[in-house]
């Protein structure tokens, strides 16, 4: 089995468990209101680890811990196929369906060199749209007829970027594309090398207009400064 073949295999895999949660319950009593998200994912984490507790291929999942915005991941699992297990950490990412398009933050260009330098690689999406239906919600399925659409950190869409406050961001409707970890990693250097460039040139701006500042503040001042002397 070659590297293309197992990352198809843990989709393959967390899709039917992620479906069979959904298809299971497709309303939840949760309002759809702005911080549904939370909510949802918080419900999604223990369905998750209760639906992968006897597993053949998951193994020691877990969630995060209630209001810890901090988590390096919504759930943590880890997937055995004969002697190799492979730690993977999932992110839920919800939207209303309708809404306008979202560029919601996929983690930090740090979390993700960090956790790759330790070993670890496959950050998880998935993602699901959802619907007010009264005082709950409902979820939508895709156009594929699935419930989610579940793909690794390696193959989201090119039109990823890195925000000012270095935090990687995408459109929450691009499509994922495959590559290589390889591939991975040279765009994700591009785009951390872009992101740093646009930031330096922007302080080179605000450094270069400093001095045009002087003479309005002075000049400010000496009027404040001389109202002051006149008391």
């Amino acid at each position: 089995m070659n590297t293309k073949e197992f990352e198809s295999r843990v989709l393959v895999e967390i899709q039917r468990v992620i479906e069979s949660i959904v298809r299971a319950n497709p309303v939840l009593p949760i309002s759809a209101r702005a911080r549904a998200g939370a909510e949802i994912s918080d419900y999604l984490e223990d369905e998750f680890v209760r639906a992968t507790a006897e597993h053949p291929y998951f193994r020691n999942s877990t969630g995060a811990e209630k209001g810890d915005t901090k988590s390096r991941w919504d759930a943590r699992t880890f997937f055995q196929l004969g002697d190799h297990r492979e730690e993977l950490w999932l992110d839920f990412k919800t939207t209303k369906a309708g809404s306008s398009g979202s560029n919601p933050n996929m983690g930090t260009p740090d979390k993700i060199m960090n956790w790759i330098n330790s070993g670890g690689f496959y950050l998880t999406y998935v993602t699901l749209s959802y619907k007010a239906l009264g005082t709950q919600l409902e979820f939508v399925k895709q156009a594929s007829g699935e419930y989610a659409n579940v793909y690794f950190l390696k193959d989201i869409s090119r039109t990823v970027f890195r925000s000012s406050i270095n935090q990687l961001q995408v459109d929450a409707k691009a499509h994922s594309e495959y590559r290589t970890r390889d591939e991975f990693i040279s765009l994700l250097l591009e785009k951390m090398a872009t992101s740093y460039t646009k930031q330096i040139q922007a302080l080179q701006n605000k450094l270069g207009a400093l001095p045009s500042k002087e003479g309005p503040l002075r000049a400010a001042n000496a009027l404040s400064e001389s109202a002051l002397l006149g008391i």
